[in-house]
């Protein structure tokens, strides 16, 4: 039976509509604001009855609001699962939540944990993240899943994260959440993730004002039950505004026998004349309730009143009765009928001596309860510091922390132990009571919170801990916590910091016995010599790492240094050693559950492929990356934007740019500019190639000048500029930019990253007839690189410099760029095939080659064609009118052999879904095609083009 709902009926059909979304795989996040006491919750009581009458799965929770800087880890989704289990029973919750639930079981599990027993593991809050999405694929037999947060205004840190990520992971489940708050200040975190301009884009607001005129005076009707007065109503009205709950509390107070409405100073005050009218035994009630939260078990309420079992059921039937608290039989316990009344109780209807005296009655009764559920350790910290029991509190909140740390719930571990910080200089044992110095209580605040994201305050844990520690006294220790700092630093992009805190790091662990932590400290010198282009160190540094880590039997260390080894092996061009790292880095990762480090290996191992050459088969080994990524609903994740960005820079090479604009628009691009600069990247050089030069120079704008001292991303990123430029025939700017580009990468070791500039610049310079120029360039190519004949890039680009280099002088021979044509062709670089093929014709036509020239050009126009290379085709087109050749039959709107496909198709009234099903390609794809094909055609819309198209003849 659905709940009586007043009104409300743009709101409610809104909320049906979006629930069908959900339904179509659609997912859906829903915002529901209001003021304190418009009807929120009604609403959303309403909305679960309907949800469940149309077979989804309705969980719903809310936030708590716990005083004295605490926080209760995930609470809504921790009621949210605890319903789940109640209702259909632990076997068969997890039968139903399949996979997922060993990892969203465990936030309601009895943990039975100490804080130093607990260590971030690895994947951090991700492993919620995506069980949260997974649990939905398993719900088949009902459709959506719907999670109902209520109170985001008290929201914990970690649920606000969660939040955030449903919000941006573009999946296919049937989820919808509905959360509901109040309008919170300025620098609240809520109203900080509310600011996020692109959540704000992916999430369905809906404001919900106060009730009107019409509907107030049928809501006081049904409330009150008698023939209430038009000049009563009218009053009601007035001092009311709408808001519902405070005309409930005028119906609740008011005396029909009196003349007029009593005029109250505030809602406070009304509520206050509530409270005053109860007997002195459910008044006691209604203080310890206040003092225990929003909720108070019934063995929790009778061990702290002190009253017998007659007294207390006839207190509780009064307050049921006046509308004080509201029983959940279900859950033996009993709530506020709104959080207002319970915030005027607890401020008001008690000393402050008494909140006090009966925080520490709670705490006690929560300790002494058997079997205490997981939720009541940040409570019972909370009760103890509102009592003034600093010990007490203290242990309380290294308990809380290491919960909360178990559940990957950080923010909140980081408050607790940031209090039990704060609290170690009041309390004489404190070190007695930790088991530890207080630099050991610095480095797990430290830790936790760089897993919370708050990097800069885990480099102020971690250098107040070095300070504290002898480092000739304890050389490991200081050794382990300058490891920390370096991988902080490495975080926080103070990439020089951080190699120098490795470099201390080294030297105050030379000599002792092999450790994880000096693993660790060489597999980071590894990647940062890596980094820098110094790959004979890296190896060094690398298979130090790993046999550090094996001869301690430390698998996870293991995995990282044998990412960090497979990477300089294929800098240092031995791509197959490489690929056998960095697959043994794999399975060792999967061994140790180790997601971080899993992905990682994935990246690195398509990095490696591409080095190679195998171009497919990097894209292979990243999709299978991302696949295991989307099992675990970590497509939203930082490292599924590194498996992203690399794969689609491997598409762009392969000239399949469709799919890679598609891959960075789904999982890169809509993080925030400094964790999505290779992916920008690779969309710049895609619009560059497409000759969408205006893209481009926004997003290389957004790039700008950022601090990033790797030569792998200088050296394209200027190359990029100089390409857009030149193809604008801005000549100078391209020079200027490859001179740029040089000077930022010439420390660099890397022969590929050198030559790659330099054929830009040689092309630049052959295209403007600058001998001079191609000479000082040519110059400063490195010597060729021996390889795999014709198939490693470097090899190829620098065979390509020479023959840029000649052609600068018009001495270039068909020879030289057959070979370099062959050599893109076996590597399958379509685009750089096509250019090379450009080269060719013009070389044979130079010759009198003729048939040659025109077969090759073909060809090459066709490819560039094909691929969507606008101001390549474009050149080849020009080249063919010089040598007086047809390129073929000009296609309409200069449309591309399959945006003419996708717009015929269009024409004749199919979807996205259809053409894509039609062609072979994906939805997004067919999206891009059409994007496209509106611009070219200078329409606005769909039907537009449609229109046009059937008038020019073109239907499928």
């Amino acid at each position: 039976m659905s709940h009586r709902l007043i009104g409300r009926h743009s709101e409610r059909q809104r909320l049906l509509d979006l629930l069908a979304s959900a339904a179509g795989r659609q997912p859906v996040v829903v915002l529901l604001e209001s003021e304190a006491g418009v009807g929120k919750t009604s609403l959303l009581e309403w909305f679960a009855d309907e949800a469940q009458e149309r077979r989804a799965l309705v969980l719903s929770g809310a936030c708590i609001e716990l005083g004295g800087g605490g926080a209760i880890p995930y609470a809504p989704l921790t009621e949210a699962l605890r319903l789940f289990v109640r209702r259909e029973g632990w076997d068969q919750a997890r039968r139903l939540a399949g996979p997922a639930w060993s990892t969203l079981g465990a936030l309601i599990a009895d943990p039975n944990v100490t804080a130093q027993a607990m260590a971030p593991a690895a994947g951090s809050q991700a492993r919620i993240f995506g069980a949260v999405l997974r649990i939905s694929d398993q719900l088949e037999r009902r459709a959506p899943l719907v999670l109902i947060f209520e109170d985001l205004h008290w929201a914990d840190a970690s649920t606000l994260d969660l939040i955030r990520y449903v919000v941006r992971a573009k999946t296919d489940q049937r989820l919808m959440l509905v959360c509901s708050y109040r309008p919170v200040a300025v620098r609240h975190p809520l109203r900080e993730l509310l600011g996020e301009q692109d959540f704000r884009r992916r999430v369905h607001s809906i404001g919900l004002a106060p009730f009107s005129r019409a509907d107030l005076d049928q809501f006081v009707a049904e409330l009150s039950g008698w023939s209430v007065p038009q000049e009563r109503l009218n009053r009601y009205f007035e001092l009311s505004e709408g808001n519902a709950y405070f005309a409930e509390q005028l119906v609740m107070t008011d005396q029909p026998e009196s003349p007029e409405v009593e005029v109250p100073q505030s809602l406070r005050e009304v509520m206050m004349v509530r409270l005053a009218h109860l007997s002195d035994e459910a008044t006691e009630v209604v203080r310890v309730a206040a003092v225990a939260g929003r909720r108070i078990g019934d063995n929790l309420l009778a061990a702290v009143s002190g009253l017998d079992d007659r007294a207390l059921e006839a207190a509780l039937v009064e307050c049921e009765r006046l509308r004080i608290l509201l029983i959940d039989a279900g859950d033996d316990a009993y709530a506020f009928q709104h959080a207002l009344l319970r915030d005027t109780a607890y401020r008001d209807l008690m000393l402050p001596r008494t909140r006090k005296r009966l925080h520490g009655l709670i705490a006690k009764a929560l300790e002494d309860e058997p079997g205490a559920q997981s939720r009541l350790v940040p409570e019972l910290a909370y009760h103890w510091f509102e009592a003034g029991r600093l010990p007490e509190a203290f242990t309380a909140s290294l308990r809380a922390a290491g919960q909360a740390v178990r559940m990957y719930a950080f923010p909140e571990a980081l408050m607790q132990y940031e209090r039990a910080l704060a609290l170690w200089p009041d309390i004489a044992n404190a070190t007695s009571l930790f088991g530890a110095q207080r630099q050991r209580l610095l480095g797990l605040a430290a830790d936790t919170a760089r897993w919370a994201n708050r990097v800069s305050r885990a480099l102020e844990c971690v250098r107040e801990a070095i300070a504290e520690v002898d480092p000739v006294a304890d050389p490991g220790r200081a050794g382990e916590l300058q490891e920390r700092l370096g991988s902080y630093l490495w975080e926080a992009g103070e990439y020089d910091g951080a190699a120098e805190a490795y470099a201390r790091a080294d030297r105050l662990l030379t000599g002792l016995p092999p450790s994880a932590v000096a693993s660790r400290v060489q597999s980071a010198l590894g990647t940062a010599a890596t980094r820098m282009g110094d790959y004979a160190g890296a190896l060094e540094r690398a298979r130090s790492a790993v046999d550090l880590a094996r001869a301690v039997g430390a698998l996870a260390e293991e995995g990282r240094a044998l990412n960090s080894l497979g990477l300089a092996l294929a800098f240092s061009g031995d791509a197959d050693a490489g690929e056998e790292a960095l697959r043994k880095a794999l399975e060792t990762a999967a061994k140790a559950d180790h997601l971080e480090d899993l992905f990682r290996a994935y990246g690195n191992l398509g990095v490696c492929l591409e080095q190679a050459g195998r171009l497919a088969d990097a894209v292979a080994a990243m999709h299978e990356g991302l696949a295991r990524a989307k099992e675990h609903g970590l497509l939203g994740t930082r490292q599924s934007g590194v498996l992203a960005t690399n794969a689609a820079a491997a598409l762009f090479l392969l000239g399949r740019y469709a799919e890679a604009e598609e891959l960075l628009d789904q999982v890169v691009l809509h993080r925030p500019v400094a964790e999505s600069l290779y992916g920008r990247l690779t969309r710049a050089e895609i619009h560059v190639g497409r000759g969408e030069f205006a893209d481009a120079e926004q997003l290389l704008g957004e790039i700008g000048e950022r601090s990033s001292k790797d030569p792998r991303f200088i050296g394209p990123l200027y190359a990029c500029r100089a390409e857009a430029a030149a193809w604008q025939g801005h000549h100078d700017h391209a020079r200027a930019m490859v001179l740029a580009g040089m000077e930022r990468t010439a420390e660099a070791t890397s022969a590929r990253v050198a030559v790659q500039l330099r054929a830009v610049g040689l092309r630049i310079a052959a295209d403007t007839s600058d001998p001079a120029w191609a000479d000082d360039l040519v110059a400063a190519v490195p010597p060729l690189t021996v390889g795999p004949p014709g198939h490693d890039e470097t090899v190829l680009l620098t065979r390509q410099c020479h023959a840029e280099h000649a052609r600068a002088s018009k001495q270039d021979t068909p020879e030289s760029w057959a070979e370099i044509v062959e050599g893109w062709a076996a590597v399958q670089q379509p685009w750089r095939t096509a250019y090379a093929q450009g080269r060719l014709a013009a070389a044979c036509a130079r010759i009198r080659s003729r048939e040659q020239a025109t077969s090759v050009l073909r060809l090459a126009y066709a490819s560039a064609e094909t691929i969507g290379a606008e101001p390549l085709r474009a050149q080849l087109e020009a080249l063919g009118r010089q040598l007086r050749l047809r390129m073929g039959e000009p296609q309409p709107f200069s449309l591309t052999a399959m945006e003419l496909k996708v717009l015929a198709k269009l024409a004749s009234g199919a979807t996205n879904a259809d053409i894509a099903a039609a062609l072979g390609i994906s939805a997004n794809t067919v999206g891009v095609h059409v994007s496209n094909i509106l611009r070219k055609m200078g329409v606005r819309n769909r039907s537009e083009a449609a229109a046009l198209a059937r008038s020019e003849g073109i239907t499928g």
